[in-house]
């Protein structure tokens, strides 16, 4: 193994907290094809978060949506500090199948409830 791999483990972190995660927040966009969709999670406690934007783009996601995947990575770093944006790319494999096409707007479940993890 390469010596950044291994050391990675020695980087310190703070303890985790929990999140809480807001999915799908909706958002009308002029001119694109379909709403924006965004999953975000932060800490349960803090102000003044960075945020990371995590838009992993045109790459293959298993069929999840652009906003569910790399969730655990996402966590991760909302439980240390962060507020973490996924946006849906209009790679998701939802818009390419047509599933959003249809109805002119994304499938929701329940937008206002927010979920929470560890």
């Amino acid at each position: 193994m390469s010596a950044p791999f291994t050391e990675a483990g020695t980087i310190p972190v703070n303890d985790p907290t929990a999140v809480i995660s807001y999915s799908a927040v909706v958002l009308k966009v002029p001119g694109r094809p379909v709403d924006l969709e965004l999953k975000v999670a932060v800490p349960a406690s803090g102000d003044d978060l960075p945020i990371i934007l995590l838009s992993h783009g045109h790459g293959v996601t298993n069929f999840l949506a652009s906003l569910n995947g790399y969730g655990p990575l996402a966590d991760f770093w909302a439980a240390h500090g962060f507020a973490v944006i996924q946006p849906t790319d209009l790679s998701d494999p939802r818009i390419k199948a047509g599933v959003m096409l249809d109805s002119g707007s994304p499938p929701t479940t329940n937008p206002s409830k927010p979920s929470t993890t560890r």
